[in-house]
């Protein structure tokens, strides 16, 4: 075991929570064997004199006097915050599947006391799944570059046909002749196990230095470092591979450092040369990198996104609510955008909070027919009170948030201005490196006067093209007002992030933005989710967002007795009056407007129609139609 330390705080912070949870840890395991296996009891003194050893003493009084109270065990009796290395068996005990009945328990643990570890630099590590399905967590140093924490490592050797090796079984990888214009990157891939080959297939490995891998890869590894990927040449390859090893296939994935099911790797090669000119060289790999994780899971591939979703609130007792999401792209109005309309409090946001979590725990009961398997979500909220959940990395999400708030380990804080806008230089970077700052020129047209934003680009003489002009935009910002700056910040971090069949998930857009700045912004949402073959989930208040969207992708959800429901409004949102669409879905009409109030004040003081048209006229600005017709109505009224 390897020798690891944590501070006294973090420890009477561990005990004290374990200390709460008695019924969670000796649901399956039996206290006594449980602190046997840890401390050895029978070679530990006893504290009461009629017993020679501690496992007597804990028998009487834990179990059959009950004069101990698990705090007074774990902090005095057996002082666990003095010694690391009984702690740490301590820990590894308590999420281990011996103590566990399901995943779920084990999860409770992981979530529990995982942040807490971070803050030691430790954390729980996957080491594998055991026979029941049940993960397997030891402790382990806080691995900041492990993007699939979900995963256990590989841990059979990939060795090449020329090294002398003295492994029983092992990964054969033998280079092929194949040249992709002078990098030769292509090889077999056979499993040796007790003197018995197996065919694996074909896969091409390509670095970012473009060399050819075939030389450059001399040694034999479990993981391949960070500057190469791969990707099989069939969809067999990943299907022999799955076969031998049932679930462990992912793993030996992951040691591979493959683009098919890791689309977090994808991401990081797709603008090197051997990216296009190698591992995606023909159309059967390219389709095999959008499609090799769908369909080795039997997944409908005409109809990939759309699923139905299980949603609980906090609030709520009942079974939850299931709510449908019809993602598609090919009928003629494809269907890519969702609204979610409800009071407050209602839940919207927790939904969609908690929708990509869900994914990244692979919760698959919650999904039907299965989980959908985006290439990424981007959160987007930029309220300074969102309560986010931002899911662990995770080879089931490729997450990334984009608001105002920073998280590190159990610390969180509002980003500032200065911050705010370092952010956006990082993510214009990233524009500029994947080639869409013309669709960034364009998309900011949308809100910035067209001589404005010319002043803000310039042209790159050496690479020949358009670049931001720093000094210019830095200027601007000084001058923007909240909105002119978040829609900025927001156009600017989703195109820089987002990748074909991306979610979009966005919490209340209309904040700090004025009506047509929230109609500019939707329509760059639509532009961008149908350039990018992407969708969009939108929780908000906005009849104008709203008015945009067809119906049938609206759901108006309402609490009834801490019983959720969701419904498609009564009317055709798409194109609705803006007045129709705020009274009939927002509810208006059930609640009196300020001017309905004054005018009752009014009436009830005896003054006549005319009297407070009078009164209301002024600057010779005449009165509104609706306005005339309801006071009429009311002054009529007060006669019936």
């Amino acid at each position: 075991m390897k020798n690891f330390q944590l501070k006294r705080n973090i420890k009477l912070e561990i005990l004290r929570l374990l200390a709460k949870q008695e019924i969670k840890i000796f649901k399956k395991i039996d206290p006594i064997v449980f602190f046997d296996e840890i401390l050895d009891l029978k070679n530990l003194p006893s504290t009461d004199p009629r017993y020679k050893d501690a496992r007597r003493d804990l028998i009487q009084h834990y179990i059959n006097n009950n004069d101990w109270e698990l705090d007074f065990i774990l902090l005095e009796r057996f002082n666990f915050i003095d010694s690391d290395e009984i702690l740490i068996r301590l820990l590894n005990k308590v999420i281990s599947p011996e103590v566990n009945e399901t995943d779920d328990d084990i999860k409770f643990f992981y979530h529990t006391l995982n942040p807490i570890l971070k803050n030691d630099l430790l954390e729980y590590r996957l080491k594998g799944i055991d026979d029941n399905s049940l993960s397997i967590f030891e402790i382990d140093e806080l691995d900041e570059d492990n993007k699939f924490k979900d995963l256990a490592d590989n841990k059979i050797p990939f060795v090449f046909s020329n090294i002398k090796h003295a492994h029983n079984s092992y990964f054969l990888l033998s280079p092929t002749t194949w040249d992709d214009y002078g990098n030769k990157n292509e090889f077999f891939l056979y499993y040796v196990a007790n003197n018995m080959r197996k065919d694996i297939g074909k896969l091409k490995i390509i670095s970012k230095q473009s060399n050819s891998t075939t030389k450059e890869i001399v040694d034999s590894f479990y993981t391949l470092s960070n500057e190469f990927c791969s990707l099989g040449q069939t969809f067999d390859f990943y299907k022999n591979l799955k076969n031998i090893f049932q679930q462990n296939y992912l793993s030996i994935l992951k040691g591979l450092n493959d683009i098919a099911f890791f689309p977090q790797i994808c991401e990081e090669f797709e603008n090197f040369s051997d990216f296009k000119n190698s591992i995606i060289r023909f159309d059967e790999q390219e389709q095999l990198l959008r499609q090799a994780r769908y369909r080795i899971d039997n997944y409908d591939l005409s109809n990939l996104y759309s699923f139905e979703y299980n949603f609980k609130p906090m609030y709520s007792d009942d079974e939850g609510l299931r709510i449908g999401f019809n993602f598609n792209d090919s009928s003629i109005l494809p269907n890519r955008i969702y609204a979610l309309i409800g009071n407050n409090g209602v839940g919207k946001t927790q939904l969609v909070s908690k929708l990509p979590f869900d994914i990244a725990n692979g919760n698959f009961e919650l999904f039907a027919p299965k989980i959908p398997l985006f290439s990424k979500v981007i959160a987007v909220s930029y309220s300074a009170f969102d309560k986010f959940v931002i899911p662990e990395s995770s080879s089931k999400i490729n997450y990334i948030y984009c608001g105002l708030r920073h998280s590190k380990g159990n610390s969180e804080s509002i980003l500032s201005e200065s911050e705010l806008n370092a952010r956006f230089f990082l993510s214009i970077v990233k524009v500029q490196k994947n080639k869409r700052f013309d669709s960034w020129i364009e998309i900011i047209k949308n809100f910035f006067p067209k001589e404005l934003v010319e002043v803000w680009v310039e042209w790159d003489p050496t690479l020949f093209e358009q670049r931001l002009n720093i000094v210019e935009i830095n200027k601007a910002l000084k001058t923007f007002s909240s909105g002119q700056a978040i829609f900025l910040y927001i156009l600017t971090e989703i195109l820089a992030n987002i990748r074909y069949d991306s979610l979009i998930i966005f919490d209340e857009p209309e904040t700090h933005l004025h009506p047509n700045a929230i109609s500019q912004l939707i329509n760059s949402i639509h532009l961008l989710v149908k350039k990018f073959q992407s969708f969009c989930i939108i929780a908000t208040h906005s009849p104008i967002i709203v008015q945009g969207i067809l119906s049938k992708n609206v759901y108006v959800i309402r609490n009834e007795n801490n019983i959720l429901n969701a419904k498609h409004p009564a009317i055709e949102t798409f194109g609705e009056n803006l007045t129709k669409i705020t009274e009939d879905i927002f509810g208006s009409r059930a609640t009196d407007s300020q001017f309905k109030k004054e005018l009752q004040i009014l009436i009830n003081k005896g003054y006549s129609f005319e009297e407070i048209i009078h009164l209301l006229r002024v600057n010779d600005i005449p009165l509104s139609l609706n306005l005339t017709v309801l006071l009429k109505s009311m002054v009529s009224n007060r006669y019936d």
